[in-house]
């Protein structure tokens, strides 16, 4: 992967970490916060896709850098991205992670699958 990719993937972690610090800072005492803020860093990096035209390389760097995250958040047992994370690794756990992974790849997804739509429906229009 080159560089550029590692770079576009680091911003879009960032950008879901941040709506995910941040946004429940705004609903403080809100019982949801949590499941906002997990709807606004998807919006979030979906936005943040379609601006930045991000490839497919970007996103599987940002799936790693995700992984990453998660993996010494889960296991310093933070809580930042998941609350309650198990003290020793377990096949639930892995599926979780196997879940997230879908989740957190799934902007990029309908990015591409939104650009390809308009692409050939803007050709049987024209």
């Amino acid at each position: 992967m080159r560089k550029q990719d590692w770079l576009i993937g680091l911003l879009h972690s960032a950008v879901w970490i941040g709506a995910i610090a941040l946004f429940p800072l705004a609903m403080k005492g809100n019982s949801a916060a949590a499941a906002y803020a997990a709807t606004c860093a998807w919006w979030a990096t979906l936005y943040v896709a379609l601006l930045l035209g991000t490839g497919w390389r970007a996103a599987v760097a940002f799936l790693l850098i995700m992984t990453a995250v998660f993996s010494v958040d889960a296991s310093a047992g933070w809580n930042f991205l998941y609350h309650d994370a198990p003290g020793v690794l377990s096949v639930q756990f892995v599926f979780l992670v196997a879940v997230l992974a879908i989740v957190w790849m799934s902007p990029f997804v309908l990015n591409v699958i939104v650009k390809w739509a308009y692409k050939h429906v803007v050709a049987v229009l024209r």
